[in-house]
């Protein structure tokens, strides 16, 4: 049946759920971002519920909705705590509403709440598996016992999801060794940010201020300066490109709570002149020129899943060179899109005098790593309406069949209730004499409207 656009019917209502929003920034918080503002734009009312920051942050600057509930500063954490069982007035919030599809990218305290109220309206959740939750455990906690517990929570909230979401073949392999036994679907992360004639040309600009040669090669990271992303094994690569008398200038691009570690294992390997800070790097406009300057992009990180900014440099046809046998790594061919070495100072400096001393073999590379590995946000969103809409009649089918084959749940989805139930009462199915009569009468009319629940209801956001 050809589908509906969202013009002509009442706008698909989408809960975004996550634990930490804006002001703070990470990979999943740009996630939810980029999707919130891509399904608006697809046509979807979309809202972000998440907990109020420690900042001051504007909310109406975003062209989406945000409900926030309130959190709780931990000295030890980088995020802030969510309080939100203990918000009435949040939780309210989130059952007035009315969405039509739920979906959760934190597994700790939004996710558990809207779980509940979407089992009380008949709504469908949907998750998504973004981090290492075992790692960051036992970077933050030493109770092993404790570790476990959380643990298992995580998985129990990821099961109880109708669909759950990760991004390749090697994060859903993650997800299964922690012991989660849900439906996964795999669906990767996009970017917005494209090469343009503005963003080469700025690139030029920043090749010739930071090289000292037209032969010199331009490497980069980008990301938060974060140890746990074995950005000290990068220092160390340096250290031995320059041993070895290779010609180069490496860029960290952004900014982390371990900076000053890595500023000063720079300094002891007196590479102050070979390796530059470059700071926080504000607006797509001069990220760009970073990813479209660069000859190779360095990302040894065994902790990221599917890291955004592989996905960046390939909008440039930026290659990366991956650490072997982590997610990060995944969908990259050893010299097809990509660059693969042991987890190992001499072997990454290999790797990288070998792919960047052959321009030719290079220039293929780099073709392949945009062909392949590019994807944009856009087209992601699009996927996720899709995907929500099966799961919105997937989940109408089974509340059907479980009232005995018969009425849809009128007063969950209003549009397709009504008229449903319009051709229910035309039908005398509410007005059985026996119980009986009205399990047999009650399987008529289902197989007179079936296809209704399952394929025209969705007004919204076009048929399934």
């Amino acid at each position: 049946m050809e589908q509906r656009t969202e013009e002509k019917g009442t706008p698909l209502r989408v809960g975004l759920f996550i634990d930490s929003f804006y002001p703070m920034v990470d990979g999943v918080v740009h996630v939810v971002d980029n999707l919130a503002r891509q399904m608006l734009a697809a046509g979807a009312d979309v809202t972000v519920f998440a907990p109020v920051a420690d900042k001051k942050y504007d909310d109406a600057q975003l062209p989406y909705k945000v409900v926030r509930g309130p959190s709780l500063r931990v000295g030890f954490m980088d995020y802030a705590l969510p309080m939100l069982f203990f918000s009435p007035r949040f939780k309210r919030a989130v059952k007035q509403a009315k969405l039509d599809v739920m979906h959760v990218h934190a597994p700790f305290v939004t996710a558990p709440i809207a779980q509940k109220i979407a089992k009380k309206q008949g709504v469908p959740v949907v998750g998504t598996f973004h981090s290492q939750y075992k790692k960051d455990f036992e970077r933050y906690l030493k109770s092993r016992c404790l570790q476990r517990i959380l643990l298992r929570h995580i998985v129990r909230v990821f099961d109880r999801c109708d669909l759950l979401l990760t991004m390749t073949e090697a994060t859903e392999a993650v997800a299964r060794s922690y012991g989660c036994k849900a439906k996964i679907a795999l669906l990767p992360n996009g970017t917005n940010l494209r090469a343009t004639p503005a963003a080469a040309e700025r690139a030029a600009e920043l090749r010739a201020r930071l090289l000292t040669s037209s032969r010199q090669k331009l490497l980069l990271f980008v990301g938060r300066l974060y140890l746990l992303k074995n950005l000290d094994l990068i220092v160390d690569v340096c250290a031995v490109l320059k041993s070895r008398g290779f010609d180069f200038r490496f860029l960290f691009v952004g900014w982390g709570k371990d900076e000053s570690a890595l500023r000063e294992r720079v300094n002891a390997l007196h590479l102050a002149e070979d390796v530059l800070f470059m700071g926080r790097v504000d607006g797509a406009e001069n990220l760009a020129a970073y990813y479209a300057a660069g000859d190779l992009f360095v990302f040894p990180s065994a902790y990221d899943m599917d890291p955004l900014v592989k996905n960046e440099a390939a909008a440039f046809s930026l290659p990366g060179i991956f650490a072997e046998g982590t997610p990060a790594a995944s969908g990259v061919a050893d010299g097809v899109n990509g660059y693969i070495a042991p987890l190992d100072a001499e072997a990454f400096a290999s790797r990288i005098i070998g792919a960047l001393s052959d321009e030719s073999a290079h220039a293929a590379v780099r073709k392949n790593a945009h062909e392949t590995l590019y994807r944009t946000w856009d087209a992601i969103a699009a996927e996720h309406l899709r995907l929500y809409r099966e799961e919105i009649a997937r989940k109408a089918a089974a509340q059907c069949a479980k009232r005995g084959g018969g009425l849809y749940p009128i007063n969950k989805f209003a549009a397709a209730g009504k008229r449903v139930g319009a051709q229910c009462e035309a039908l005398g199915a509410f007005t059985m004499p026996s119980r009986r009569q009205a399990a047999a009468r009650k399987q008529a009319v289902c197989r007179s409207v079936y296809p209704c629940p399952h394929v025209q209801v969705w007004e919204r956001g076009g048929a399934a």
